[in-house]
C-alpha cells in the first residue's frame, strides 16, 4: 500500500475516534438482518449529502479544470438506485439535503487545501 502523506495520517489520527459512528452507517449494510427499508434510507441520506456537495464543487472557480467532476459525479447515480428500488421521482426531489455544505472560496478550499 502506497505510504500515506503527512496530512492524511494526521488527519486520521486526530479523527480517529469519531471514525467508529462514522462508519457505523457502511457496516449496517453488511448486517443480514438489513432490509431494503433500510438501504433506502442509507441512499437517501447520502444522496441528500452529496447533491449539495456536487453543486457547491461545479460552482467552485477553477476546480474544474483539475478535477472531472462529471467523472465523480454520484448524485444522479444514487437517484437512479433508489427509482430502482420504487422510489417515485418525485420524492427523490423531495428528499431532504445537507444545509451545512457551502459554497467553496477556491479550488485549494474544495480539495481540503
Amino acid at each position: 500500500m502506497p505510504q500515506l502523506s503527512a496530512r492524511v495520517e494526521r488527519l486520521n489520527a486526530e479523527t480517529r475516534a469519531h471514525h467508529a459512528e462514522a462508519d457505523a452507517a457502511f457496516d449496517m449494510l453488511f448486517d443480514p438482518s438489513t432490509g431494503s427499508d433500510e438501504y433506502i434510507a442509507f441512499l437517501s441520506r447520502t444522496y441528500g449529502f452529496e447533491l449539495p456537495l456536487e453543486a457547491a464543487l461545479v460552482a467552485t472557480p477553477g476546480l474544474s479544470e483539475l478535477v472531472d467532476l462529471d467523472a465523480r459525479v454520484r448524485s444522479t447515480k444514487l437517484a437512479a438506485d433508489l427509482m430502482a428500488l420504487g422510489v417515485l421521482p418525485t420524492e427523490v426531489a423531495a428528499l431532504p439535503t445537507c444545509l451545512a455544505v457551502t459554497q467553496f472560496r477556491g479550488a485549494a478550499e474544495a480539495l481540503g487545501g
